[in-house]
């Protein structure tokens, strides 16, 4: 138990800071990440797409579609991510395990998208960045 709430905050504290150093905007309310993109936006659809396969349950598809996505020249992409480890992040434990998609899995993935586009000074400047949250790609 104490593990898997580690891992949440780990989450939030890396979505949150990527918020708002990047994009700057921050979160309505803690596990939220909100990038008001527009509907219509470039990534807009992207993101919609990813939080609907997500409310379908489709976890691990909608993470393929993102990673097919993923364009390091567009920040939109990176925008999209967020919102989709982000909604990850706020299931729970027993809906992400029967979809076969532990926490843990969620904080790789979100640190992979922060490598592909070039963050990783932002993950190590977090708390225990240099041998802590940050998992080994």
């Amino acid at each position: 138990m104490y593990h898997q709430d580690w891992l949440m905050r780990q989450i939030e504290i890396i979505a949150e800071t990527l918020a708002r150093v990047v994009f700057r905007k921050a979160p309505a309310r803690r596990a939220e990440i909100v990038l008001q993109q527009k509907s219509g936006a470039p990534g807009a659809e992207l993101t919609e797409t990813l939080l609907a396969m997500v409310r379908a349950g489709e976890l691990c598809a909608a993470e393929d579609l993102l990673y097919e996505r993923l364009d390091p020249d567009d920040r939109d992409g990176l925008a999209a991510a967020l919102c989709f480890y982000s909604a990850l992040n706020a299931l729970p434990d027993a809906e992400l395990e029967a979809r076969n998609f532990p926490r843990d899995e969620i904080l790789s993935g979100l640190t992979d998208v922060c490598r592909r586009y070039g963050l990783e000074d932002v993950l190590h400047a977090l708390p225990g960045g240099e041998d802590g949250p940050i998992p080994d790609a």
